[in-house]
């Protein structure tokens, strides 16, 4: 968050997670506005990814 290259997203994806993890990325969330967050039940990593590239808004991933 404190780089220079400000023209960024960050896409996180808490796929189910049963520890602190939603609450963390919901605080960063909070913080800057480039930090998207998408939250569901566990549903594995390729569902997870690929919920992130459907929302994803940047030329290049």
């Amino acid at each position: 968050m404190a780089q220079s290259f400000k023209d960024f997203e960050v896409i996180c994806v808490n796929d189910g997670s049963t520890d602190s993890s939603l609450s963390i990325l919901e605080e960063y969330v909070n913080l800057d506005n480039r930090i998207k967050l998408l939250s569901q039940k566990n549903n594995g990593q390729s569902t997870a990814r690929n919920k992130g590239l459907d929302i994803a808004q940047g030329d290049w991933i």
